[in-house]
C-alpha cells in the first residue's frame, strides 16, 4: 500500500489511494518541518501515476521504467563522439557514468561495459592527463557499436532488470550438469596452452556447453555446477573483470548454444544457475569438437 525510497536527497512515494496519499504527504511534511529540510522549488514537487525520478520515469501500475527519448538521443550522440576518437579522459569519463546509468534498461546489463574501462587504468589514456583523447580499440568498438544499437531501440524495460536475481534451491525436473574442470581433461590446442589455469577451466566448461546443449531441449530447469569458482562467478553474475575472461565470455555469449539456453528457445527451458561445488567426476571429458577460439589463443602475453 505504500512503499518509499530516498535516493540521498531525491524521495519518491508510490502509494495507493487518495486518502493514503494524502496521508503520506501529510507525513512527510511533518518529517521535513521537524528536521528543517529545505524541499526543492515547486517546480521539482511532481505527483501522478508515472514521475521522473533519478533520470527515469517508473511506471509503478504496469511494472515498467521509461527513460525520456532526449537522454536516449544524447547518450547516442556521445557514443558516436566516443567512436570517432573525439572524446578526451574527461569527457568518456562522464559518457562511462552515463552508460552506467542507463544499462539498467537492458538484459545482460554487465556485459554491455566489457572493454570501456581500459581507458582509465593504470599505463593507458589516463596517465597521459584528462586531456588526451581516447583511443578505441576493437573490444571497446564492438561494446560501444551494440550501446548504439540499444539506445536505438530501447525506451521501456520490466523493473525486474533493476532487481538482483536469487538463488532458488533445486527441485523436480532440473538438469544438473554436474562439469570438473582442470587443465588435463580437455585436449586443448596448443597455441592455448600459454593460458591462466582460470582462462582454461572457464573454456573448458564453455566447450561442454557447446556440447551439450543439444541434451536440454527438454529440461524445464537447468543448472550447471563447476568446481572452477572463477567460472561460476562469471556465469553467475553475468560478468569478467580480467581481459582474457571478458574475451572467453565474450565468446561464450556469442554461441548460439548458450545464447538459445539463456532465452529459453530450448522448448520452454530455463537457465537457473551456475553453482560452484567441490564434488569430482571419476573420470576427464575428452571434448569430440575443437574449440572456437582463435581470436582469444592468438591474444599475445
Amino acid at each position: 500500500m505504500f512503499r518509499a525510497h530516498i535516493y540521498t536527497d531525491d524521495p519518491i512515494f508510490m502509494v495507493i489511494g487518495v486518502q493514503r496519499t494524502l496521508r503520506a504527504l501529510r507525513l512527510w511534511r511533518k518529517i521535513t518541518s521537524r528536521f528543517r529540510l529545505l524541499m526543492a522549488i515547486p517546480e521539482k514537487r511532481k505527483i501522478g501515476t508515472m514521475v521522473k525520478w533519478l533520470g527515469f520515469l517508473p511506471c509503478p501500475m504496469h511494472g515498467l521504467i521509461v527513460v525520456q527519448q532526449s537522454k536516449l538521443v544524447r547518450a547516442t550522440l556521445f557514443v558516436q563522439q566516443a567512436l570517432s576518437g573525439a572524446l578526451s579522459v574527461t569527457r568518456y569519463r562522464s559518457l562511462l557514468g552515463f552508460l552506467e546509468h542507463l544499462k539498467v534498461l537492458l538484459s545482460n546489463a554487465k556485459t554491455r561495459m566489457y572493454g570501456l574501462y581500459r581507458p582509465l587504468q593504470h599505463g593507458q589514456e589516463i596517465t597521459q592527463g584528462p586531456a588526451t583523447l581516447v583511443k578505441i580499440d576493437n573490444r571497446m568498438h564492438v561494446s560501444l557499436n551494440a550501446w548504439v544499437l540499444a539506445l536505438a531501440t530501447t525506451a521501456v524495460a520490466p523493473v525486474t532488470y533493476a532487481l538482483p536475481g536469487t538463488f532458488q534451491s533445486p527441485r523436480r525436473g532440473m538438469a544438473v550438469l554436474l562439469l570438473r574442470c582442470f587443465k588435463g581433461g580437455y585436449a586443448y590446442p596448443s597455441d592455448c596452452l600459454w593460458l591462466p589455469i582460470a582462462v582454461l577451466e572457464f573454456l573448458a566448461l564453455a566447450v561442454s556447453i557447446i556440447v551439450f546443449a543439444h541434451l536440454l531441449d527438454s529440461a524445464p530447469h537447468i543448472v550447471i555446477e563447476t568446481d572452477s569458482l572463477t567460472t561460476a562467478l562469471v556465469l553467475s553474475s553475468d560478468s569478467a573483470k580480467s581481459p582474457l575472461l571478458v574475451e572467453a565470455h565474450a565468446l561464450l555469449l556469442a554461441t548460439s548454444e548458450y545464447t538459445s539456453l539463456l532465452s529459453g528457445l530450448h522448448s520452454g527451458a530455463k537457465w537457473r544457475s551456475v553453482i560452484s561445488t567441490a564434488r569430482q567426476i571419476s573420470r576427464p571429458i575428452t571434448c569430440p569438437v575443437a574449440i572456437r577460439l582463435p581470436s582469444l589463443c592468438s591474444v599475445p602475453t
